[in-house]
């Protein structure tokens, strides 16, 4: 049982603390804060994974097959068995207050850089802001066996969940007050295992890495500038995974590029450039590059709807489409990265979620110079293993932060839990 989250009668309460901003739409706004439309769906699909969980377990039923027999079974759990699968239960969601005032701050967005939502036109007219704040959550439950199925697990919901918009990335990062046990103001290393076994049960992760900093914040000025150098780090270690590092002279090529060539396969950016779709920059002929394997190796770090080069004249946005009928119902849309990060306290934990099945062996569209077209495929599930490469990247990222390469966004990972 959750000593954290209260139960006084029908109601279960409990204080969540920020431990990232989240990125709001409407941040300037007093009343803008965590909202339960996005926390009720999530938290109502966590806890039928863990009731679905518990009748596997003691029994040979599959999943589907679990889910009709607890809603045959325990109707009462839920809104409308026929209609949907959501539970009967409420959530309300305010700002904390204490000695008579409000614990929320807004956060300036613009001292963290790996956040580029506020570029552009639309972006500088109606830019997005980042929160912090103490939080009041209350949960309205009339049966009572529900409500004791979410006071067990809450805690850890909060734990392995973010919210908003770059979650994945680390943004949007809650957890119920005094649910992590604190060690001289860090997380002590048996509490850092029992987080990194609940965020690989919950991911379906093999491992869990984590960036331990120096010491926690407890203020919410003292979380955002603890938050502003762990972004830092984030971006340094993602983007040199995705996109590589080229800056003042010091290159660093894309780790999945690598990752995949070892494998014999090649990637989309020459690709692109030898068939004219992309700008040529740089020193070397593009056509002297071997290419002869070319597939869309970044898709399984997630999709976007465009890829941004540089040029002489400014620029090329190159657009990138799931290559179906307009009618099919399996068009992929964009795709988010399976690399997740959650922050709790002084630790940045990391694990990869399973790659989306339906995108191993699809074919995307690229459309770049003079509109010009082109067809390339996504390599299949046999080529890669999203456990494998986290694993295999955090080795090679390591080498990096301990060579000429180590700098202030650098920092040493290890395998956790």
């Amino acid at each position: 049982m959750c000593s954290n989250v209260m139960e006084n009668g029908i109601k279960l309460t409990a204080i969540l603390e920020s431990q990232s901003p989240m990125i709001h739409f409407q941040a300037q706004e007093t009343g803008a804060v965590l909202r339960a439309s996005e926390v009720k769906p999530k938290l109502d699909r966590f806890l039928r994974k863990k009731m679905i969980k518990n009748l596997v377990a003691n029994s040979q039923l599959t999943n589907e097959e679990a889910l009709k027999k607890l809603k045959k079974d325990y109707p009462q759990y839920f809104c409308n068995t026929k209609l949907n699968d959501a539970l009967n239960y409420k959530i309300q969601i305010v700002t904390h207050c204490n000695n008579g005032g409000d614990q929320r701050k807004e956060v300036n967005l613009k001292y963290y850089k790996i956040f580029y939502g506020n570029m552009g036109p639309q972006g500088r007219e109606n830019p997005k802001g980042g929160i912090l704040a103490k939080l009041d959550l209350t949960i309205i439950c009339f049966n009572k066996e529900l409500r004791h199925i979410i006071q067990t697990y809450l805690e850890e919901f909060f734990i392995v969940t973010n919210f908003g918009t770059m979650q994945g990335k680390g943004f949007g990062s809650f957890i119920v007050e005094n649910s992590v046990e604190i060690d001289e103001n860090k997380i002590s290393e048996e509490e850092r295992n029992k987080i990194a076994i609940m965020l690989k049960e919950e991911t379906e992760s093999n491992s869990c890495y984590e960036m331990v900093f120096s010491g926690r914040e407890n203020e919410l000025e003292e979380i955002d500038r603890g938050c502003q150098d762990k972004f830092k780090k984030i971006q340094f270690f993602y983007g040199t995974m995705k996109s590589g590092y080229n800056f003042k002279g010091r290159y660093i090529r894309s780790y999945i590029y690598q990752y995949m060539h070892l494998k014999g396969i090649d990637n989309e950016k020459a690709w692109m450039k030898q068939n004219g779709l992309a700008p040529i920059v740089g020193r070397r002929p593009v056509q002297q590059q071997q290419n002869p394997n070319p597939h869309y190796v970044r898709a399984f770090l997630g999709t976007s709807e465009t890829i941004r080069y540089k040029a002489e004249n400014g620029g090329v946005t190159i657009k990138i489409e799931h290559d179906v009928p307009i009618t099919d119902p399996g068009k992929l849309e964009r795709v988010p990265s399976p690399i997740f990060f959650k922050i709790i306290k002084n630790v940045v934990f990391i694990v990869a979620k399973p790659v989306l099945a339906e995108i191993y062996g699809q074919k995307f569209k690229f459309t770049g110079i003079n509109k010009n077209s082109r067809q390339l495929s996504v390599p299949t599930c046999e080529e890669f293993d999203i456990q494998d490469f986290l694993s295999s990247y955090v080795s090679f990222y390591n080498g990096l932060s301990s060579s000429e390469f180590s700098d202030k966004n650098s920092i040493q990972i290890k395998k956790i839990g």
